[in-house]
């Protein structure tokens, strides 16, 4: 099983320009692509929870007019973000280096994605990356009541698809708390976003520079 952004694909780019285009529809100051590196790996809405949170502790002359700014629901920040990012359609998500290489020399062997992100983009962005053939299943952060570090997505796969020795590949803490709540071996990966926090001070079982090293 696989985790998606900051896994096999780097996706900050697209992400961090869909958060300044949400935050622009509400005159709010951009944020920067490494700030949206630290803030991603828990799904869309803590993403935009996050980004309002720092948006609304910046002082009031740096908006773009002289207007009091009005409070932003998360549910209608949320929605706008998603509409920028569905309009951003992957164009700056690229696939990391060694990722197309495990996938094809593996392709005899059942893989799945477990990611925070919404369903809707993931598929989209598998497709757009040529990669969604090659997992027999797809869990999103809003396919099962629960999403990472809870184990329920994993735990959901496993039973769903009867894996005899499931592996979860992440980049972040939540992966690692995930898989050891399911009971199964966790392998990072160094490069992912992990808020800004080496990889290896969360103690998975292995950690790798590319997902070329586990041809």
């Amino acid at each position: 099983m696989f985790d998606l952004d900051g896994t096999l694909a780097d996706s900050v780019p697209d992400l961090a320009a869909a958060i300044n285009d949400m935050l622009r529809t509400y005159q709010m100051p951009a944020v920067t692509v490494e700030q949206v590196s630290h803030w991603v790996g828990n799904g869309a809405q803590v993403l935009v929870e996050r980004t309002l949170k720092f948006a609304n502790s910046v002082p009031e002359p740096v908006h773009s007019n002289d207007t009091a700014i009005k409070p932003i629901s998360t549910e209608t920040a949320l929605a706008s973000f998603l509409d920028a990012y569905d309009r951003r359609n992957g164009a700056h998500t690229r696939l990391y280096p060694g990722v197309a290489d495990l996938l094809n020399g593996r392709s005899n062997q059942n893989k799945a994605i477990v990611t925070n992100k919404p369903i809707k983009p993931t598929h989209n962005i598998l497709k757009i990356l040529g990669i969604h053939h090659h997992f027999s299943a797809i869990a999103g952060g809003d396919t099962f009541e629960h999403k990472k570090p809870h184990p329920q997505p994993l735990l959901e796969l496993i039973r769903q698809h009867g894996a005899q020795k499931p592996i979860l590949i992440g980049d972040s803490v939540n992966d690692i708390q995930a898989a050891r709540a399911a009971g199964i071996p966790v392998i990072a990966v160094s490069y992912g976003y992990n808020h800004g926090r080496p990889i290896r001070e969360e103690n998975p079982d292995q950690v790798v520079d590319s997902l070329a090293e586990l041809l």
